[in-house]
């Protein structure tokens, strides 16, 4: 089953949910003061999810969340929070304008007055205070704009770690959603990312090491030059040795930007 969070309104209908993972445009919504005024609740609420689930040993089920455990906030400050955040996050990753703009629309054309996250489950793979410290760095990081501090929203699976999924029991969203329906196919289709492959797919990320790579061919010269006048000394050796590892170094990071550039830019509106 894994752990679970849930978005829903105050009429208790489930408009987004996730297992296992933490969706960052849920907390696009979020301010610091709503999440300060349910510590309280989540405190308390932790401690008898523990006290619980030590009775019914490790297999206790940890489904069961008391509803004021909630972070919870008026749905128009949600959202008004959300579109005053969204243009960083969309220059940083445009390919995901169009999922945010129909989240958003989605949120404003069916929430009722007030949206509430349930996270408490999610906090379970680390503690409550480490959890609630990194809600608040990733306020803090959607506030200042440093949108790759960022450790919640995932720009290569935006469902997971962006919208979170549809409610089972409502296809309204998916329905009107082509983004939605694009990125859902795309992570079925697509297999693993390669983890050992770096990059983060930016222009400028990409330039950078693509200059760096151009610079190598000088150090080859000065390992030349170095052969030429002293033969095979240990500092030419060093130097050639240092060449390699340099060549081979760059080469690896500018191959794993062009891999992520390619994966950014192949991920286009389907609109267009």
């Amino acid at each position: 089953m894994g752990n679970r969070a849930y978005l829903v309104d105050s009429s208790g209908q489930e408009l987004f949910e996730a297992n296992n993972s933490l969706p960052g445009l849920w907390l696009a919504l979020l301010d610091l003061e709503c999440v300060e005024r349910a510590v309280s609740a989540l405190e308390a609420a932790w401690l008898e999810d523990l006290s619980d689930t030590h009775e019914a040993g490790d297999d206790g089920d940890m489904s069961s969340v008391a509803p004021d455990s909630a972070i919870s906030l008026p749905t128009s400050r949600a959202l008004a929070t959300l579109s005053r955040r969204m243009p960083a996050v969309q220059h940083a990753h445009p390919e995901l304008a169009g999922l945010i703009e129909d989240f958003a629309a989605h949120l404003g054309a069916n929430a009722s007055d007030e949206l509430s996250l349930d996270l408490l489950q999610i906090a379970h793979f680390t503690s409550l205070d480490d959890f609630l410290e990194s809600l608040r760095s990733e306020i803090r990081a959607f506030d200042t704009e440093q949108i790759d501090q960022l450790h919640y929203l995932w720009p290569h699976d935006p469902i997971a770690g962006g919208t979170g999924f549809a409610a089972w029991s409502d296809s309204t969203f998916a329905d009107a959603s082509p983004h939605y329906r694009r990125w859902l196919n795309d992570r079925r289709d697509a297999g693993p990312l390669p983890t050992g492959t770096p990059g983060t797919g930016t222009v400028g990320a990409l330039v950078g090491w693509g200059l760096a790579l151009a610079i190598c061919p000088v150090f080859t010269w000065l390992t030349i030059v170095g052969y030429r006048q002293e033969g095979l000394s240990g500092t030419v050796m060093l130097l050639g040795l240092a060449n390699i590892g340099f060549y081979l170094f760059v080469g690896w990071s500018f191959f794993g930007e062009c891999v992520k550039f390619k994966e950014r830019t192949s991920q286009s509106d389907p609109a267009d």
